[in-house]
């Protein structure tokens, strides 16, 4: 990935980074000004000395063996011994138990020097507490350097620093908390921030996305509109100003399809096939198949999904008979196909034991050949991708494909493309469930309403000017099916 590419997608999500720091910054300060517990620590220094010696070399050796006991002082200053006598020294205020957890001793590197710290709830215990082990330790240090037998002790631990009196609770101030909250925050945010732009990535979010994947012509964009999830499969999209985008995928097909077949004329079989299920395959077959019939041309719309009949179950739900019987040789094409409704449609018929047997047969071209000759254009909802909708896509003149806005993921689109492209002509694709259409303002209530004149004008079958693959960008929504959210 380019680095404008991380850029844009901490652009897009600079929510979670302000919400990274805001969170964070403020469980600092919480935990800084309310739970942090208020401590108090104050320190006292011993000097280590060593008995003895008048030459330099005696003073050096001794200087190094006072060097070496102050890492034993240290253990001494921590141990239970010297925190029962301090605690006996204090009248009992604090626990042997507790002191010794309170106490510190740390031998300062190449030199003499031991620092002892307690801490406390307040400066003056923390002072009392770490006067009382001081003692207690140069007491103990006493008693173990002095010979049983009387004498000087080889070696001395004196206070040279008084235990202080603190003046500021130990540990780091709410600010400190606050601003350290702000920058994990922020780096939290990051890393979570290109985590959603990074698997966002995997799938198809966009036109743009859909184009840069299929490297080809994104034919149309069907927005979203979830306030006609119950609406029928097929409306009057003449009337609908919604349609505009199932007109720029009809115009699309038109055109774009003459471009890419072999004799330079418009596909007349058309399959549609979803780059996985639940795509909304169904309803951009439904619709297409009605707008182009509403140009002027018959068609007749076949559900090709013999496995999961969607458009049977909504446009003749208990057909006893369809694609399926006439693959068998059970009855004939013109017997089954229902053309009272718009556009004309043939039914998936009872579900096969052998799906892939039928569609794989030589019937099935016979069959596409037959619905060529009675009708203008036909359309076949070949379903999700698979062994079935390509041999549909074998046989068919042009083919579409449909994903789905953050749903398809890249991969699986590609995948898709590349599998139908090998026995098929890929026209284009189409995204489903794109961005909601833009709703008219007080601009727009300016702008005159086409009449149905204009728009019967601009649906006519006459030749119009070639439309760009900008179609992609129609903000026209497709009619869904009721169960179009979920079903294929």
């Amino acid at each position: 990935m380019a680095v404008r590419e991380y850029v844009h997608i901490l652009v897009k999500f600079w929510w979670v980074l302000i919400a990274g720091m805001v969170i964070l910054a403020t469980a600092g300060f919480v935990y800084g000004m309310f739970i942090q517990p208020v401590k108090y620590v104050s320190t006292a220094k011993l000097f280590v000395s060593a008995e003895g010696g008048t030459s330099v070399g005696e003073s050096y050796q001794n200087n190094l063996f006072a060097e070496a006991r102050v890492n034993s002082y240290a253990q001494v200053a921590t141990s239970d011994q010297v925190a029962e006598r301090a605690s006996r020294a204090l009248n009992g205020q604090v626990s042997a138990a507790d002191l010794k957890a309170s106490t510190t001793a740390t031998p300062i590197d190449k030199t003499v020097i031991l620092d002892i710290s307690v801490s406390a709830g307040s400066a003056a215990r923390a002072q009392s507490e770490a006067a009382a082990v001081t003692r207690e330790t140069v007491a103990v240090v006493q008693e173990l350097e002095t010979s049983r037998r009387g004498g000087e002790p080889a070696a001395t631990a004196i206070v040279y620093d008084e235990a202080s009196l603190p003046g500021v609770p130990a540990g780091p101030a709410w600010w400190l908390l606050t601003a350290l909250g702000a920058v994990v925050g922020l780096l939290l945010g990051l890393v979570v921030a290109l985590g959603l732009g990074l698997r966002a990535r995997r799938r198809v979010n966009d036109p743009l996305a859909l184009a840069d994947t299929a490297d080809l012509p994104v034919l149309a964009v069907i927005a979203d509109e979830p306030a006609r999830a119950e609406a029928p499969l097929i409306t009057d999209l003449a009337h609908d100003p919604q349609g505009d985008a199932y007109r720029d995928l009809r115009n699309n097909v038109r055109f774009i399809g003459a471009k890419r077949t072999p004799d330079g004329a418009a596909p007349r079989v058309l399959a549609v096939v979803g780059s996985g299920a639940g795509v909304g395959t169904s309803s951009v077959a439904a619709n297409l198949a009605a707008e182009i019939g509403g140009s002027g041309q018959s068609v007749v719309l076949i559900d090709g999904d013999l496995r999961d009949p969607s458009l049977t179950a909504h446009l003749a739900a208990g057909a006893n008979a369809g694609l399926s019987t006439i693959l068998t040789g059970e009855s004939d094409l013109l017997g089954q196909v229902l053309t009272t409704s718009t556009p004309a449609f043939l039914p998936a018929g009872p579900v096969p034991p052998s799906p892939g047997e039928l569609l794989g047969s030589h019937r099935l071209e016979t069959v596409l050949a037959q619905a060529r000759q009675h009708f203008d254009v036909v359309v076949v909802d070949a379903g999700a991708l698979g062994p079935d909708a390509r041999a549909i896509a074998g046989l068919a003149e042009g083919v579409v494909v449909v994903a789905r806005r953050g749903r398809t993921t890249r991969s699986a689109l590609r995948a898709a493309v590349e599998s139908l492209g090998t026995v098929g002509t890929v026209i284009g694709t189409v995204l489903t469930f794109g961005a909601p259409a833009r709703r008219a303002s007080s601009a727009d209530a300016a702008t005159p309403a086409r009449t149905d004149a204009d728009r019967s004008s601009a649906d006519s079958p006459e030749p119009t000017p070639e439309p760009t693959a900008t179609g992609s960008t129609a903000t026209g929504s497709a009619v869904p099916e009721p169960a179009l959210r979920e079903s294929r």
